[in-house]
């Protein structure tokens, strides 16, 4: 079976025409290749397109009422092919298989639902809506030269929204290119130097062009020169549509204060190219961090006041009612607020209190009681922060103050940094709260 026939079939038995990334993702997929080797020909970071792969797989498992994977999807199409599978006609009809493939139970929408431990992909049926932010960015990549801020703390759903960001653009037929700074060495941020030269490599990897640094450096210019010319006359030019540059964890090099004091201006000036140059306007900017800046800039070097700012707050109840419904909970008294009233509306722990709930394993009168607890649905999660808070006596005597405290209290700026960028306290100005109950609860008893 050829790939046009491969792709016929799977568009057909979805009822929608693939994006050019799906597209990709699926023939490479039944030609044996793995994710690996799919980033290494699209250019693509090996997390989108284990999202996009992962939400193919999901939809076909619910059409054919048999579950599909990467590995059997080769497996799959041969049997559609050889049994002459009958593909639907009518495209506003939804689609079921006259007779199953095989004698395998029909798997349910509730089996199909992963464990919450990534981000969730672009066209996910858990993905909630927060209005406007969607709306917004979807508008905002679409301008030449824009710049996109998207700000949250820890697991709150800065990658989610940024999986719709990416979607957005690959619709739009743009490249991509992904730069994760929680992936990079610690020793590539301790000079400008060698912190550029990955920065470009890496961009380079990801459109497909060879890393050509040697002919555009100049130590005579120097690093942040060489860098913005690199940019605008090899990778700028060189590209024939928009690229969407997307740094994720961009606050890690806050941490790094001489190396954030020379790169942070410098994607100031990116932005404001735009203005100027036609080359400049195919660049989009998009930048995810959890916390301020810290590191003193100069006011018209930052780029953390320019652009469009997003920044991502908690579910509120209705986002987490209709979440539950999506996990075929029916909610009909209180339990909402019940939910609320520990964990907020925190988006990574109201889906992990869902997913529990909806596949029966506890019910909420237990969850809720036994949450903050060290054998609790949470224990990995508060364990976790239990271990950095204890590595940092300062962390963790800040903790203390707040958890027997019902004041707000007003903390060392790094302190408070860090503890907002974990998602543990939100700041009002100078003064810090704890951002929930089971924080409250967890911590004062270990």
């Amino acid at each position: 079976m050829d790939s046009e026939k491969v792709l016929k079939i799977v568009e057909q038995l979805l009822q929608k025409q693939l994006t050019q990334i799906e597209q990709r993702v699926l023939i490479l997929s039944w030609e044996g290749q793995s994710y690996k080797d799919i980033e290494e020909n699209t250019g693509y970071v090996i997390g989108y397109l284990r999202d996009i792969g992962s939400n193919m797989w999901k939809e076909l498992s619910q059409i054919l009422q048999k579950r599909v994977t990467k590995k059997n999807l080769p497996l799959i199409l041969e049997q559609l092919q050889q049994k002459d599978f009958i593909l639907p006609i009518n495209p506003q009809m939804d689609y079921i298989p006259e007779q199953p493939l095989d004698d395998s139970v029909a798997v349910s929408e509730k089996e199909l639902l992963g464990f919450p431990s990534a981000p969730i992909p672009a066209n996910s049926r858990l993905y909630v809506k927060r209005p406007p932010i969607e709306k917004l960015a979807r508008n905002e990549i679409a301008r030449q030269g824009c710049l996109l801020r998207i700000k949250a703390p820890q697991k709150m759903g800065k990658s989610s929204l940024l999986n719709q960001v990416i979607a957005q653009a690959d619709s739009l037929g743009y490249l991509v290119a992904y730069l994760d700074f929680r992936d990079t060495e610690e020793a590539v941020f301790n000079s400008i130097d060698r912190m550029l030269h990955w920065f470009c490599a890496a961009i380079c990897q990801q459109v497909n062009l060879p890393p050509n640094l040697d002919y555009y450096w100049d130590e005579d210019m120097g690093s942040k020169m060489s860098c913005k010319i690199f940019m605008e006359s090899y990778i700028l030019k060189h590209i024939d549509r928009p690229l969407v540059l997307t740094i994720n964890e961009v606050n890690r090099i806050f941490e790094h204060p001489q190396t954030a004091v020379d790169f942070l201006p410098l994607l100031r000036s990116f932005h404001e190219q735009s203005r100027r140059s036609a080359v400049w306007q195919k660049l989009r900017l998009v930048l995810v961090y959890s916390t301020d800046i810290y590191v003193p800039l100069n006011i018209n070097q930052s780029p953390f006041n320019v652009g469009l700012s997003l920044k991502l707050t908690p579910f509120n109840c209705e986002q987490v009612k209709n979440l539950a419904q999506r996990y075929e909970l029916n909610w009909q008294g209180d339990e909402v607020e019940q939910l609320m009233s520990l964990i907020g509306g925190h988006p990574y722990l109201t889906n992990i209190a869902l997913y529990y709930l909806a596949h029966e394993i506890i019910d909420l009168q237990h969850l809720l009681s036994n949450a903050p607890k060290p054998t609790g649905i949470y224990r990995q999660h508060l364990q976790s922060y239990l271990i950095l808070l204890q590595k940092e006596p300062q962390l963790m005597s800040a903790m203390s103050q707040l958890v027997h405290s019902s004041e707000p209290i007003e903390l060392d700026v790094l302190v408070a940094y860090k503890l907002e960028s974990m998602g543990l306290i939100t700041l009002d100005g100078f003064m810090a709260t704890l951002s929930y109950q089971i924080y409250r609860f967890y911590f004062s008893v270990v």
